[in-house]
């Protein structure tokens, strides 16, 4: 028995968020149409419609509100639970003019949850498993396009390939880089075409029977040779299974993220396996019923998931306009049209996958870009329908889970039904309702983490009711290891105390984790903080937040660092997810730690650590901030370790921190000279601090750069950037 793999790389960490997010949720009575908050949390019977009117000249309409909407299911008016419309803008991603256009956006170094309902979100789903080898480069230029052109500054995107290779894997995030080194690592593995198969079998069987014939003729057709197998059938229809459940996997741990539009961008070239004529090429008396209703089934059920979960698949073939030319030179040149071989086979596999394409896209709600070369449009048109919309939420007034089909109606006041599109049809759940878990295992309150809690940690997507800003500075560790410096900051705002006394007391619970590529977890913590603040601290807090610094140590790799909070009411949960690469600091010449930033203008309390290891061992004025918007002139302090790991022969290192304005200007510098000889022949280091006043600076964005670069030809300059605002 074939066993089909599903949603692996890191299995996106939380591949089972969808099961840890099923505790119920009320029924809440939107009374306008500002954006629905995005949630985590599924009822059995809640339903999410995503609704697109246009005008007729295409234009969306805006304005509309709940009353104008109606909505039946199977003919049964629903009443409208919830209600918004979503319209997000398509902005260019910010970045210093100096840079120019085609630059990369420079990383941010610290992450917030405070804009995650601002943006589109998309998951690049790149099918390697129906991408023939001499077009994967075809398929990574069409995912680097839309990364590099069409996401916009606040969206996410994940890219998947079918196989779940861990190395061209990447979930959700902001980071471009990250998304381009996963598109990089992708490789088609498609089977050869069965068309091709069929007829270089059939070549070597026509070659063996004119070597066995004593006329050196090949055998005439017959009833018994008239058909050719494919020997490469078991691989095929095993790509197939592993394709269709790849996307169902995708589509149900996407249904846990409710409030916006979710896109899953499939670049493939479809299964070119017919589900329509089951004998097309093969001897009906020996055809594999078993494999083809297999197949029938995954692309049932993959549909089934997405339209269940309202996910709309955007399936892109990147042959674009395309006679298999490359396919049609590997024919072999027998006569075989009469055996249902050549060129007519390969244009009925070409129809056969651009149909299930296009099957896939009308079925959940999507567009096929298939047979077209202008994949600007259709990139476009994506962006468009993921833009603007309306979000009706109803309680199906049907709560069998019955697994059957439930057909919806929405009509809108003054609107035409070819104006207004939606999903005309989901599958209900099957089955018993899910029980309340979290990483597929039942929550353990003796465990320690709050369901609350628990759930905010398998979120597929950062949690936005506490505000959050997350930064890890690396540095040199022992041994082999290094040290990672969290700095978690929260929103005052939010947190909820209670006075007695004078005292104003609350406590953030944390839940700190670090999981490698493959989402095996490599440190966990939970490191709470129990305030207990007088008036005048209260107030600061109010206004400003907290800040909590921990230390910890990993080995050198690629994690993913999450952090989720909430107070002791647990009314509100936050998390911020950071992609980081943990750098050896042994390895190079040089080296620079990351980078860790003070202001003035950041009167947050700061708790977690010991003052000197708030301040970083006093390179810093004060407790690192997460702020990276600053008042104009105010100051801010930078820190950062040089590590020089070849200190002989004996030479000098220059050190500059230079900021640039958003024109290129120069409004700061400095520099300091180190000496070799201080470590007296041993690999070490030495602290750089800088501080920076903004008197007189204008609004906009700037860029800190620090550098070191050692006066010894044969080594490397080494630096770090940051890009910051002041307003």
């Amino acid at each position: 028995m074939l066993r089909i793999s599903v949603l692996t790389g890191a299995g996106l960490v939380v591949a089972t968020a969808f099961a840890a997010a099923q505790a119920p949720v009320q029924p809440a009575e939107a009374v306008n149409a500002q954006a629905p908050e995005v949630t985590f949390r599924v009822e059995v019977n809640y339903v999410e419609e995503d609704v697109r009117v246009v005008d007729r000249d295409g234009n969306f309409v805006r304005g509309l509100k709940r009353e104008d909407f109606q909505l039946t299911e199977d003919g049964k008016p629903q009443k409208i639970n919830t209600f918004g419309m979503v319209d997000i803008p398509v902005a260019p991603i910010r970045r210093p003019a100096f840079m120019g256009p085609d630059a990369l956006p420079i990383e941010a170094d610290v992450v917030s949850n405070e804009q995650v309902l601002d943006g589109r979100l998309y998951l690049i789903l790149l099918d390697d498993y129906h991408t023939a080898p001499l077009r994967t480069q075809l398929v990574k230029n069409l995912a680097r396009r839309f990364v590099l052109e069409k996401l916009g500054p606040n969206d996410q995107a994940a890219v998947i390939p079918t196989s779940g290779i861990l190395r061209g894997s990447q979930e959700f995030t902001q980071n471009r880089r990250l998304l381009l080194e996963a598109i990089g690592n992708f490789t088609g593995q498609k089977t050869t075409s069965a068309a091709i198969s069929k007829t270089d079998a059939r070549s070597r069987e026509v070659a063996d029977s004119q070597a066995n014939n004593d006329a050196g003729q090949p055998d005439p057709v017959s009833p018994e040779n008239r058909y050719t197998e494919d020997p490469d059938a078991p691989e095929r229809t095993y790509k197939a299974r592993a394709a269709l459940n790849s996307l169902r996997s995708i589509a149900e741990w996407m249904s846990a993220i409710q409030g916006r539009r979710k896109a899953i961008i499939y670049i493939s070239e479809g299964v070119d396996y017919n589900l329509y004529d089951m004998f097309v090429g093969s001897r009906p008396d020996v055809f594999n019923f078993e494999n083809f209703n297999m197949i029938q089934q995954e692309t049932w059920d993959t549909i089934q998931a997405a339209s269940r979960s309202n996910v709309q698949i955007y399936p892109v073939d990147p042959r674009g306009l395309t006679n298999l030319a490359q396919e049609n030179i590997e024919i072999s040149g027998l006569p075989l049209l009469g055996l249902r071989l050549g060129p007519e086979t390969l244009n009925q596999e070409l129809q056969t996958s651009q149909m299930n394409l296009r099957q896939l896209a009308e079925e959940t709600g999507g567009v096929a870009a298939v047979g077209t070369n202008d994949m600007d449009k259709a990139f476009d048109r994506i962006v468009q329908e993921n833009s603007s919309y309306y979000v009706l939420g109803y309680y199906s007034t049907n709560e069998k889970r019955d697994g059957r089909l439930r057909r919806i109606a929405v009509k809108v006041n003054g609107y035409p039904d070819p104006q207004i599109t939606f999903r005309k049809r989901y599958v209900a759940a099957r089955g018993r309702a899910p029980k309340n878990t979290a990483a597929g295992k039942p929550l353990d309150a003796a465990a320690g983490l709050t369901s609350e809690l628990m759930q905010a940690m398998a979120a597929p997507l950062p949690m936005t009711g506490l505000q959050l800003r997350l930064q890890a500075v690396a540095q040199k560790g022992t041994g082999k290891n290094t040290n990672l410096r969290v700095i978690v900051q929260t929103s005052g705002k939010d947190l909820t105390f209670k006075q007695n006394n004078g005292v104003f007391s609350t406590k953030l619970s944390f839940s700190l984790g670090v999981f490698a590529k493959d989402g095996k977890s490599v440190f966990a913590e939970r490191p709470d903080a129990d305030l207990n603040l007088r008036p005048e601290t209260h107030a600061r807090v109010i206004k400003s937040g907290v800040r909590l610094m921990r230390q910890i140590s990993v080995a050198p790799g690629r994690y993913q660092l999450r952090v989720a909070a909430q107070d002791s009411s647990k009314a509100k949960q936050g998390t911020a997810i950071l992609d980081i690469d943990v750098p050896d600091f042994s390895k190079p010449d040089i080296a620079l730690s990351g980078v860790a930033l003070a202001a003035n203008a950041d009167p947050s309390v700061a708790t977690g650590s010991a003052p000197e290891v708030l301040n970083f061992g006093g390179g810093l004025p004060g407790a690192p901030s997460t702020l990276r918007q600053f008042p104009a002139n105010s100051e801010i302090a930078a820190f950062v370790e040089v590590y020089d790991n070849k200190p002989a022969p004996s030479h000098r290192l220059d050190v500059a921190a230079t900021v640039k304005a958003d024109d290129g200007r120069v409004v700061f510098a400095h520099n300091q000279e180190y000496s070799s000889d201080d470590l007296h022949g041993q690999p070490g280091g030495f602290g750089f601090s800088a501080r920076i006043p903004m008197t007189g600076w204008t609004p906009g964005v700037y860029v800190l750069t620090i550098g070191a670069t050692s006066r010894l030809s044969n080594q490397e300059p080494v630096s770090k950037v940051i890009q910051f605002e002041v307003r």
